[in-house]
């Protein structure tokens, strides 16, 4: 279950971009049900790769990055870990454990974050494709929940 303090950072960082907390409140519920309903939880995995721009252990997306990015996350320890070892991603994969609440702050917060893609177990990568299967919630699409609520329109 989510604590009420996941739920204020997202509703605080909504708030931030313009979006009232009874127009980010739906719209967070309903994300985090659809979440439910692929079979994850509220809290998720995230890794870092040592060595790279921007690494830090405070965030799971820290400046100065510019290049557009998708964070992937993950219900489990083993299969982030599994990924980066399968992905032969250099530098040692260091573990964060994470809300998904606050995975959305991060991705309104930072327009170089255009995606969190919460990873399908059990871990299948489509032949021709970099990133795994899963449940992928886009920046912009986001946005258009946010504005959609602010206009009463059905989520």
């Amino acid at each position: 279950m989510p604590s009420s303090d996941e739920q204020a950072l997202f509703l605080g960082t909504a708030s931030q971009q313009g979006y009232p907390a009874e127009v980010a409140l739906p719209v967070y519920t309903q994300l985090l049900a659809t979440l439910r309903e692929r079979g994850h939880g509220h809290a998720l995995y995230v890794y870092r790769v040592a060595g790279r721009e921007g690494d830090s252990d405070t965030a799971p997306a820290t400046p100065p990055f510019t290049r557009p990015r998708t964070l992937l996350a993950f219900a489990t320890a083993d299969t982030a870990l599994g990924f980066a070892q399968r992905m032969r991603l250099s530098g040692s994969p260091r573990l964060r454990r994470i809300a998904f609440a606050h995975l959305l702050a991060v991705m309104l917060q930072q327009p170089t974050i255009r995606a969190v893609l919460v990873v399908d177990e059990p871990l299948v990568i489509p032949v021709g494709q970099h990133f795994p299967s899963g449940y992928t919630i886009s920046r912009p699409d986001l946005h258009e929940m946010l504005k959609g609520a602010a206009h009463g329109e059905p989520l």
